[in-house]
């Protein structure tokens, strides 16, 4: 099916369906123009007011981006979510769910249709000027959606906010403001209870999704200037515990002219891409590139907690034996080798998931195209087919079309596998696809409209719990990847050359508690001793954090005693968060 005519079907059925499409707002502070809806899919996706890259013109590198999860409850049923243009229907919809029965009415899903945006500019006006004569506090503050209506069973706290006076509720009357990362925000609230799933027909989850998407106004920053934010918050209100979840990152790219595209994958960057498959995107199209056209990327920077297993699993580095994680009799100690945090930190079981897996498909019925039942999408995030075939390595990664290595959960790698994850410690051979290893560009393919799938999983998410996952994407500009040769890593060592206070933008996102610890003097000129009441903090090496009112890190250091000494004499006077674990202070700097 053609673009355009997929488009014309989407609006006509939005408008005769149950649902009408959620609202949305653009996510515009940098050289990336994104439409950010309230709901798990169909974002970016339109002709017309889609994710545009360079902002103003008409050029674009996404058509259709989506969040899914599915999971098995304790009797083996399949739930899941998984929306992607909302063509033949609906799995998630706006708004927060009753922290009781998982519960939404109408009224709630029509008040949530929205994002709420909010600018670090603003805040920073609201700090300077809130008591000055005849200032109006911006509506942005004042309708950032801290609080859930608990009359409905929903839950008190929402969206993070600076609670000044630690008194739990959410007052900018008194110098309350939001707690956001970047220099522009946007934050919803979507769920998948509010109706049956008439996408993917899976039983709903009961989980409510709280995401904030951000970005960095960074004009002398390539990379940065054209990078978004996604932060998703995936609280389990069902009575269900639920295990074997996976997370899936879906994208249908149309990197401008979408019939010349190629994708892949980078296993050690939990990186996933589309490239242009020729050397001149499309044949001048409005939205076309031409000469000179990106690389788009999607890059998962925090996965989801493994499951516990009662040890503090070892990190990999460049230098270590493969051998030794892939068999160390530890099954967990594999995901060591791309994962995201957690790893011979002290602490146990805080080691966070990188990227498990990445299939591509075809824009078609077959079994290599577009799942349709909820079976097929958890089959998707397992790298499995639709006729319930693992993936194997080469050629399109089924038997029957060149895939004649072992199985594997990453296709078209390159050589980004090199102690070989992803195909369980078995050798590919992937020299023997020239160079670059196992690539569309390699393998021959004809460059076409591409989709794809990255996953992450197994994890546990009990009934009342709570993950995170974090994503970011990146718009590389000026063909890095030339005709398919994808090896000189430029395009995915530049995400690195980024200040790490980037990526790591938590902070002051979580609501401010009562402190565990003292702050003294407070407020400070020079230094400030921070003062630990709890032995068993020191003894696990939680580290002492500091952070700028937007949550950026300017300080970290694990606890070797119950007094620690931080010197802020360098830093500009302000009000910034002391956090301590999950125990976070506030001292003021003169």
């Amino acid at each position: 099916m053609r673009k355009s005519t997929f488009l014309f079907l989407t609006i006509l059925l939005c408008m005769v369906g149950m649902v009408a499409q959620a609202q949305e707002n653009r996510l515009d502070i940098n050289n990336v123009d994104a439409p950010i809806r309230p709901q798990g899919g169909a974002w970016f996706s339109g002709d017309n007011v889609g994710f545009r890259v360079p902002k103003g013109s008409e050029q674009s590198t996404y058509f259709c981006y989506s969040f899914w999860m599915g999971a098995l409850d304790a009797d083996t049923l399949l739930h899941l979510f998984a929306d992607r243009y909302n063509q033949v229907g609906h799995d998630t919809w706006p708004g927060p769910l009753s922290t009781v029965d998982a519960s939404i009415d109408e009224t709630t899903r029509q008040q949530w249709d929205r994002t709420f945006k909010i600018t670090r500019q603003e805040v920073l006006d609201f700090l300077e000027n809130r008591l000055t004569s005849g200032y109006t506090i911006p509506q942005h503050i004042l309708d950032w959606p801290a609080h859930g209506d608990t009359t409905k069973g929903q839950a008190w706290l929402l969206a993070p906010f600076v609670d000044v006076d630690y008194n739990n509720r959410y007052e900018p009357e008194h110098g309350d403001y939001p707690a956001f990362p970047g220099d522009m925000a946007q934050f919803i609230i979507f769920n998948d209870n509010y109706s049956t799933h008439t996408e993917s027909q899976g039983l709903p989850l009961g989980v409510e999704a709280h995401v904030m998407a951000y970005a960095y106004d960074a004009p002398g920053d390539t990379i940065m200037n054209n990078t978004i934010f996604l932060k998703y918050k995936i609280f389990n209100r069902s009575q269900n515990n639920y295990h074997n979840a996976y997370i899936g990152l879906w994208s249908d790219w149309d990197l401008g002219y979408y019939g010349d595209d190629y994708v892949g994958c980078d296993v050690m960057k939990n990186t996933v891409y589309c490239y242009n498959g020729t050397g001149i995107d499309g044949s001048g199209q409005s939205n076309s590139y031409g000469a000179d056209w990106p690389v788009q990327t999607l890059t998962l920077l925090s996965g989801p907690l493994m499951p516990a297993d009662g040890v503090d699993n070892p990190a990999y580095s460049e230098s270590a034996d493969c051998a030794s994680f892939l068999y160390s009799g530890n099954a967990f100690d594999r995901y060591a080798i791309n994962g995201t945090s957690g790893f011979d930190d002290g602490i146990v079981d805080n080691e966070r998931y990188g990227m498990t897996g990445f299939i591509r498909h075809n824009n078609d019925n077959s079994i290599y195209g577009d799942p349709s039942v909820a079976v097929e999408y958890y089959n998707a995030l397992h790298g499995i087919w639709k006729d319930n075939t693992k993936m194997r390595y080469g050629g399109n990664g089924h038997t029957e079309n060149g895939g004649n290595g072992p199985e594997c959960n990453f296709m078209f790698p390159s050589l980004s596998d090199p102690c070989n994850v992803g195909t369980y410690g078995m050798n590919p051979n992937p020299d023997m696809y020239g160079v670059g290893g196992w690539t569309e560009y390699n393998v021959g393919n004809s460059p076409a409209d591409r989709r794809g799938l990255a996953s992450v999983g197994p994890f546990n998410l009990p009934a009342g719990g709570m993950e995170e996952v974090e994503l970011c994407l990146v718009t590389i500009p000026h063909n890095w990847a030339i005709n398919g040769n994808i090896t000189n890593g430029i395009v995915f060592d530049s995400l690195y050359h980024v200040n790490p206070v980037y990526l790591s933008p938590l902070g002051v996102e979580e609501h401010p508690s009562k402190t565990s610890f003292n702050l003294y003097p407070n407020p400070t000129t020079s230094f400030v001793t921070v003062e630990i009441e709890n032995e068993e903090m020191v003894q696990n090496h939680e580290p002492v954090m500091v952070f700028d009112i937007f949550g950026k890190l300017l300080y970290r250091k694990p606890l070797t005693s119950t007094r620690e000494q931080i010197d802020m004499s360098s830093y500009a006077s302000g009000v910034y968060v002391v956090k301590v674990g999950q125990n976070v202070g506030k001292v003021i700097k003169k």
